[in-house]
């Protein structure tokens, strides 16, 4: 084998693990946002615990964000396997 097409497997391996990272990542972070943004539908206690101490704008935005982000990561990961 030649060194260029060992670099582009190498390279495409890369990619494809950086995808897979993107969606776990990816979804994640958009629990976290779900969870946030919902904490007291959830009905976990420890959860209701660390949310009702802070202010419900802030979080809600930091619930909002964390969404946001997640489903970025998440499209950006997708796009990444679709073109391969």
């Amino acid at each position: 084998m030649d060194h260029e097409s060992m670099r582009d497997r190498n390279n495409k391996r890369m990619g494809w693990a950086s995808a897979i990272m993107g969606l776990f990542f990816g979804s994640l972070i958009t629990f976290v946002g779900v969870a946030v943004f919902k904490a007291d539908n959830f009905g976990i206690k420890r959860l209701q615990q660390l949310t009702a101490d802070r202010d419900d704008i802030l979080m809600k935005l930091f619930g909002g964000l964390c969404l946001i982000y997640g489903l970025w990561r998440l499209y950006r990961s997708y796009d990444k396997f679709k073109n391969g």
